[in-house]
């Protein structure tokens, strides 16, 4: 078990830093001049997206449990 833990581990460290990408993107939405309501939506709207590799298998693995578990084990 432990052998399995490291990798992984390891993965999310290396991770655990937004990418400059992200960063850019985010500086261009807040410079963009759009009033702040339409800054904060699409701050949002970005983030979302950004997250959705891990908010769709939370989300499938809440409305179908074992389906998403079947098909987590074989991406594995």
């Amino acid at each position: 078990n432990c052998d399995v833990v490291w990798p992984a581990f390891l993965v999310g460290i290396a991770t655990s830093v937004p990418p400059l990408e992200s960063l850019i993107a985010l500086t261009f939405i807040m410079a963009s001049g759009a009033g702040i309501g339409t800054q904060l939506s699409a701050f949002f709207v970005f983030v979302l997206l950004v997250l959705a590799v891990i908010e769709i298998p939370l989300i499938a693995h809440l409305a179908v449990p074992q389906k998403t578990e079947q098909v987590m084990l074989r991406i594995q």
